[in-house]
């Protein structure tokens, strides 16, 4: 197991223990046999995060994964049943403000929670349990382990020829050029599985007889720097041409020397491949002498700092994925020209949309298709569109899995996944499955949630930057590529069409999220079948078919869901929700039902509520019970008026929309408010709402103006009245933008 998941989930469940040792100090309704269960609980909690932390450290196996899974999902029901039991600010436990005693109740679930505690001690799986998905983590964790894969023969060969053809003529002529004698440093980039290896094997079988010696090394399989440099002098030793004295003496006469004196006055060509570490970088530029001779290095990496550190002046090759002319070229030339029929072509197109581009992908599942038409359907004539529907509808699940054809993807996809830095990057990641395939993700839509779901520490605001440094490391490792950038900032990203889809089955099989989509439940079986999902995701599906899904699925509880979102698709019954934190209902209708709207105010754990593009056109007086509400998103909808009430919010940071102030915000709201951003805001004249929050709401640090029409004529005296002149001299780091109305 990852350390960094150990870490999250002890971290959480001893965030939980605080939970309960704040609880038994502050309630003074806690005493007797509450209090000594609650104490049980504490002790027996602290043992089993004791003897997880124990086997981490000796690396136990299967079980230990399973445990720190059942630990995490443990911390969860407990943190549940104490946030329903006892409600910040109330007296004593729910249901005592109705007459009712629940303390019998209360002890009956603490001793259930004593007995699952001694359930994860000593918890061992079933005989035989276990999934592709965990044979295929295995083998690509230990590559030295790994037999060769049949399968992947030809990926070295014609179907890769195909998709690198262009990319090889570009750097053929960008490693010839010539620019004096000078050493020359070629960087590679691109995502994994788009062909940097293959596009490098290339150019030096092509160019390795210009020149006096070569050599290839995978830096990743060389943790240690010295020996990285050790196989590069023994490869280069080994290719030298006998050209002088020197050279003809034998590997052993040259063994002490070092690497670059043995490449002094030598022209030579080396590849290193996968390079992820900075030290490699530096290693180039201490290690290999510079000029003299028009030598040359390739380096390949999925980083782009690594890319950039690594060449010299700027010499950074980038390698895009296929367009779709090229994409169906690779794989129609894999699966077979004679199998090309309109109707396979039509067949095919979710396949090759999913692929993204990415050869790797195209070409293993090309040569799925080729064997399964070839050996399970040569009757009938081979491959069918039967065969292309279904794998196009379940190709996360079979590279997620790794079997035969899949394996070199997986392995791919893998370890762009378990080299991420930590754990809470891994979870970010993670966090794209929620959102619609095929759709741009705003960028600060994307930062506040995570914030929200507590990715980062405590997601306060302090946490942002850690939030915002994983989007970077996406972007950095070419995992998320940027598609809209506004003043010089990435505004919109998308996740790799490929990586998005094995991104989907890994969060749904470790149950990170349960996902319907049209209709459909994505499912795929993982070690663990006794965890309820916490995140719940409906796109484009009917009511029907979403109700279907709940109700039949295994995991889904409404009632400890902490996230749901729903693009494109009806309401669920926002009632059978307690335990909201992230509630997202863009562009869904049926919103603007004071039920409806009084559902969504009982969710008094929320933290981020997005009614962008629904049909509400205003807010309950309710509201107010949303004390843990942080972002509130009324973009698009017709609300045009804020209640005090969301002033009054006392975590309320984000407000976005296209609204007025309500009257009577007092300057001693405002010094209370923790607003940062006031997006949106109507102003009209004599706006004294407007100026008490810009003059006296400390935090402040974004304010967008929308200037209503009726007051256009008026614009140049509305941008110098009070509140905004005295921006830059009360808020200099507020940033005030004016949008016209439409």
């Amino acid at each position: 197991m990852i350390g960094g998941e150990v870490i999250q989930a002890v971290t959480f469940a001893n965030s939980v223990l605080s939970k309960v040792a704040d609880l038994i100090t502050r309630e003074k309704s806690v005493k007797g046999a509450v209090k000594r269960g609650l104490n049980d609980i504490k002790l027996d909690m602290k043992l089993v995060i004791a003897e997880i932390d124990s086997n981490e450290k000796n690396h136990q196996g299967a079980t230990h994964e399973s445990k720190v899974v059942l630990l995490k999902e443990l911390a969860y029901d407990i943190e549940d049943f104490i946030d329903r039991t006892w409600v910040p600010g109330a007296s004593g436990p729910l249901r005592s403000v109705i007459g009712l005693d629940p303390r019998p109740e209360i002890v009956q679930k603490i001793e259930h929670f004593k007995g699952s505690i001694q359930k994860v001690r000593t918890w061992q799986p079933d005989a035989g349990s276990s999934n592709g998905e965990d044979s295929a983590a295995t083998r690509s964790s230990c590559p030295s382990a790994t037999p060769p894969n049949p399968y992947s023969q030809d990926l070295d060969h014609e179907d890769t020829f195909r998709s690198i053809c262009r990319h090889r003529c570009e750097l053929g002529m960008l490693l010839s050029a010539a620019e004096g004698q000078e050493l020359k440093v070629i960087s590679i980039v691109g995502c994994r599985g788009v062909g940097k290896s293959s596009l490098a094997r290339a150019v030096y079988d092509d160019c390795r007889d210009e020149y006096d010696c070569v050599a290839w090394v995978i830096a990743s399989e060389y943790p240690n720097l010295e020996d990285l440099l050790a196989k590069l002098l023994k490869e280069a030793q080994r290719t030298a041409k006998p050209t002088s004295t020197a050279a003809q003496g034998s590997i052993s006469d040259t063994e002490q020397t070092s690497l670059p004196n043995f490449l002094s006055d030598k022209r030579y060509f080396v590849v290193i491949d996968d390079v992820d570490r900075l030290e490699v970088c530096q290693a180039i530029k201490r290690e290999f002498p510079k000029d003299g001779h028009s030598s040359r290095i390739i380096v390949t990496t999925s980083m782009h700092s690594i890319a950039a550190e690594c060449s010299s002046g700027s010499h950074v090759y980038t390698m895009q994925c296929l367009d779709k002319d090229e994409s169906e070229e690779v794989f129609w030339g894999s699966v077979g020209q004679e199998n090309q029929t309109p109707a396979l072509r039509r067949a095919s197109e979710g396949i090759i949309k999913k692929c993204g581009g990415l050869p790797l992908a195209l070409i293993s599942v090309a040569n799925y298709l080729r064997r399964r038409g070839q050996t399970e359907n040569h009757v009938a004539g081979g491959l069918t569109t039967e065969h292309c529907k279904s794998t196009a509808c379940t190709l996360g699940d079979k590279i997620l899995k790794g079997h035969d054809e899949f394996l070199e993807i997986n392995r791919a996809l893998l370890q762009c996944y378990n080299n991420l830095p930590d754990h809470d990057h891994q979870s970010c990641l993670l966090y794209a499955s929620v959102f619609p395939r095929g759709r741009p993700i705003n960028i600060n839509v994307l930062l506040r949630r995570w914030m929200s779901e507590e990715f980062a520490a405590h997601g306060t605001v302090s946490n942002e930057e850690s939030v915002k440094s994983c989007l970077e490391a996406f972007i950095e490792r070419c995992i998320v590529e940027p598609v809209e950038i506004k003043n010089a900032r990435v505004a919109r990203c998308k996740v790799h069409s490929i990586m998005l889809e094995f991104i989907v089955h890994k969060a749904v099989s470790k149950k990170f999220v349960a996902l319907v989509d049209k209709d459909e439940l994505v499912s795929n079986n993982g070690t663990i079948t006794n965890v309820r999902v916490r995140r719940l995701s409906v796109q484009d599906s009917t009511k029907e078919g979403v109700d279907d899904a709940v109700c039949t699925a295994r995991g889904i509880d409404l009632s400890v869901v902490r996230s749901l979102t729903i693009f494109g698709s009806p309401l669920l019954d926002l009632q059978d929700c307690e335990l909201l934190r992230v509630l997202d209902l863009e562009g869904c209708k049926g919103v603007n039902n004071d039920t409806v709207l009084k559902a969504i105010c009982k969710q008094r754990f929320l933290k981020y509520l997005s009614l962008r593009g629904t049909d509400v056109d205003h807010l309950h007086q309710k509201i107010k019970h949303l004390v843990h509400l942080e972002t509130l998103d009324i973009r698009d909808t017709l609300v045009e008026v804020v209640p005090i009430e969301v002033i009054r919010l006392p975590l309320l940071a984000h407000l976005f929309g296209r609204f007025e102030l309500p009257h009577g915000i007092k300057e001693e709201i405002s010094k209370q408010s923790k607003l940062q951003t006031l997006a949106g805001v109507v102003v009209t004249e004599a706006d004294k709402s407007f100026e008490n929050i810009i003059l006296h709401a400390r935090k402040l640090r974004k304010v967008k103006i929308c200037q209503a029409t009726s007051y256009s004529s008026n614009s140049r005296r509305l941008r110098s009245a009070s509140p905004v002149a005295k921006l830059s001299r009360f808020y200099q780091l507020i940033q005030v933008t004016w949008q016209k109305s439409s």
